[in-house]
């Protein structure tokens, strides 16, 4: 189900997470889980929604997914937000 559909159907008090499938972070490349991510962002922009995967991070998902996963949503946050920076994300550490 895409995102935007499923946030559709409820209130938009409830807050959602997942959408990236384990299919997908186990074997798409970066770029794709990327792609995946930052659209997956935009279908649900203006909603309480946590991106991540929809089912469990497995040993064998490729770190590299998982770290793609995460600079979609530094990257899309920093467009749509000027005041968001990496320290945001890292707690300090840069």
């Amino acid at each position: 189900m895409r995102a935007a559909h499923a946030v559709s159907k409820l209130d938009a008090r409830i807050c959602t997470r997942g959408n990236i499938g384990l299919d997908a972070l186990l074997g798409a490349s970066p770029d794709e889980i990327k792609e995946l991510a930052t659209g997956i962002l935009e279908e649900t922009e203006g909603r309480k929604h946590i991106l991540a995967a929809s089912d469990y991070l497995f040993y064998e998902v490729p770190e590299a997914n998982v770290h793609a996963m995460c600079e979609a949503v530094r990257e899309y946050l920093s467009e749509k937000y000027f005041y968001f920076t990496n320290y945001s994300l890292t707690n300090g550490r840069a």
